[in-house]
């Protein structure tokens, strides 16, 4: 859902302002913009070119050009920029625009250098917009000549391998097809060749299975992103589906809670029920009297239930499940609501569930709407920190829902409130160092700012984003999993790495699993997918019993397992079969298997990616969609 960060290739590009990569746009409408190669040039010294920088710069200049070169890309530079690689380009403007008065050679990007960088670029077929990026860069380097642009793209088959053929994989089942979701394993198999087939036909191009040039550049049209941007992060390829960050709720239960005599007679759910049943009792024909929108259960609101059931020929009696769900579809814009969600997800193999209890309001202000959204927590055992609430208000008040033809804003602001009751989450405060988890959360947790705000987030009834397998990633983040390494350690099929895997398993130490694995050089990605496709075809292995570690002071004891045969699933294998190590062993050989997400339900302190953090649109985007039911219109999630 979070919009690509630039343009799509076949758009204008600017020198040094795009974060897939660093380019520059040819002046020539005929002439396409020219890529970067995947590697710097080696350092030259055509026609002299570093001795007579030399000359005109001094040692230090030629010194930090070599040095520039040998580490990698020269910065960009612009207006403003000062150092010796200024001091580099002015010598080369002044070798190389002849015609033009000489720049003094002082290290300042100012009005001169930019007039004599824009007049290189017009006569060296590159954008004039006075920035000096890759391309320009290449061309000085080269002595003016505009380096060519770089070879068409192979054709990927059956049979190719790698990075290139796993970006394909994500394109594929982003454009949708329809045929099958393919892993992004980086392995072009037959399964892959007929998803190709297929969009050759649905695109009009000629059906061989085989990713030319032509179906690549169809292909990166139809679907922007992916590849590695100029930051040296993966860039997200969206799925058009979209995300759905919210956990998914338990089979058979409902949000909402009865409510009525016996059953919740106070509290936000009971305003909800209010709300809705003015919402119906105003299209009768014949209304009853309007009921006191106050919170409170009484006897106005049970007859009016009751003639809302009679009329959806409902049991009548307590608001239960039933009459909810006839409820919520009469009156869908109530401007309030009350959510109970009961969910589970599997995070590193191992399955949690929880009841997610919180409450949201349309409220008007002087200035307008808000969304006011809170979670009530009960905390139990020690007094919370008073910092608490500040880290949830920081972390999460800054998305705001727009509509698009007016481009009204309503602000959606979150609130951490303590209290108690049946509308109340149940916390723990504990003392000690701990990371906060979904029941206990610890007052000397050194990382509170950003754990706090996560297991808001979890209150709120969202997923983690952590150790997801490759559907779960794909649903919760609303990206295609990522390419990660597509190649894994050197010398090491992913079919060795899987048997070796195994192998260790059985002598249950993590610490050996740990060394055939990412004590390699393990990582996320395509050839991680390959290790755990190898690992589901290994005959199964016994992993011998664990034992039960008895309690010790205030630790509880740990419940030992029986001896149990492996089931072909590594990641759960790892999971039940293992127990972690004090260095996380385990954890970490679970990390590399599965996919993350950099935000703020990921785990942005192990991972990153162009999610850059911090809370995102699919998380806030259930508060969207209640605006829209209530107001009308197409709102959408942005920034404050």
């Amino acid at each position: 859902m979070v919009a690509p960060s630039c343009a799509p290739p076949d758009r204008a590009w600017r020198d040094g302002q795009c974060d897939r990569g660093l380019v520059d746009r040819a002046r020539e409408p005929q002439r396409p913009a020219q890529r970067e190669p995947d590697r710097p040039n080696p350092v030259r010294t055509r026609s002299g070119g570093l001795v007579r920088l030399q000359r005109l710069a001094g040692n230090r200049a030629v010194a930090n050009a070599v040095v520039q070169r040998l580490a990698g890309a020269h910065r960009t530079l612009r207006s403003g920029s000062t150092g010796t690689d200024v001091e580099e380009l002015q010598a080369k403007l002044n070798q190389l625009n002849t015609t033009a008065e000489p720049l003094k050679v002082d290290s300042i990007f100012g009005p001169l250098t930019r007039q004599a960088v824009v007049q290189f670029q017009s006569t060296h077929d590159l954008d004039p917009d006075g920035v000096v990026g890759k391309l320009t860069w290449a061309a000085l380097d080269a002595g003016g000549e505009t380096p060519p642009p770089p070879p068409p793209p192979p054709v990927l088959q059956i049979g190719s391998t790698g990075a290139a053929v796993a970006q394909a994989q994500q394109k594929l089942n982003a454009a949708g097809s329809g045929l099958a979701l393919l892993d992004i394993n980086g392995v072009y198999d037959t399964l892959m060749a007929g998803v190709v087939f297929e969009f050759q036909l649905i695109n009009g191009l000629t059906p061989t299975g085989s990713l030319d040039a032509a179906s690549l550049a169809a292909l990166d049209a139809q679907v922007p992103g992916g590849g590695v941007g100029a930051d040296g992060i993966e860039n997200a390829v969206n799925n058009p589906n979209g995300a759905n960050a919210l956990g998914t709720q338990d089979a058979g239960t409902s949000l909402h809670p009865v409510v009525g005599p016996g059953q919740v007679t106070s509290g936000p759910a009971v305003l909800e029920a209010e709300q809705k049943l003015n919402i119906w009792n105003a299209t009768r024909d014949t209304p009853d009297p309007a009921v006191a929108e106050d919170s409170s259960w009484g006897g106005a609101d049970t007859a009016l239930l009751t003639a809302f059931q009679t009329a959806h020929s409902l049991p009548t009696g307590p608001l239960n499940a039933a009459s909810w769900t006839a409820l919520d579809a009469a009156a869908p814009n109530a401007r309030s609501g009350f959510e109970a969600r009961s969910w589970k997800e599997i995070v590193g193999g191992h399955q949690y569930g929880m009841t997610s209890r919180y409450q949201w309001a349309l409220a008007s202000t002087g200035a307008g709407d808000v969304m006011n959204v809170t979670a009530v927590v009960n905390f139990t055992g020690n007094p919370p920190s008073p910092a608490w609430a500040g880290f949830v208000t920081a972390a999460w008040n800054k998305f705001a829902a727009e509509e698009a033809t007016t481009k009204e804003k309503v602000n959606i602001d979150f609130a951490l409130a303590q209290g108690s009751g049946g509308n109340a989450n149940t916390v723990k405060v504990s003392t000690g160092t701990g990371r906060a988890n979904g029941g206990n959360w610890f007052l000397g947790d050194t990382k509170a700012a950003s754990t706090v705000p996560h297991e808001y987030g979890h209150l709120l009834g969202l997923s983690d984003e952590y150790q997801l397998h490759a559907g779960d990633y794909r649903t919760v983040t609303g990206h295609e999993p990522t390419v990660g390494d597509a190649d894994g350690p050197a010398g090491v099929t992913a079919a060795q790495m899987a048997q070796n895997i195994q192998t260790k398993m059985v002598t249950l130490d993590p610490a050996q699993v740990a060394a055939v694995s990412t004590g390699l050089g393990l990582k996320s990605g395509a050839y991680a997918q390959q290790v755990l496709e190898a690992y589901s075809a290994l005959p199964a292995v016994t992993l011998p019993a664990l034992p039960t570690i008895p309690a010790s002071g205030s630790t509880p004891a740990i419940p030992g397992r029986p001896a149990m045969q492996t089931t072909g699933r590594l990641v759960e294998d790892l999971d039940v079969g293992l127990r972690d190590d004090a260095t996380g062993n385990r954890y970490n050989v679970i990390q590399a298997l599965t996919y993350s997400s950099g935000s703020l339900m990921g785990d942005p302190g192990r991972v990153t990616d162009h999610d850059h953090g911090g809370a995102q649109p699919r998380h806030v985007q259930e508060f969207c969609d209640h605006i829209a039911a209530i107001r009308g219109g197409s709102w959408q999630v942005v920034n404050r």
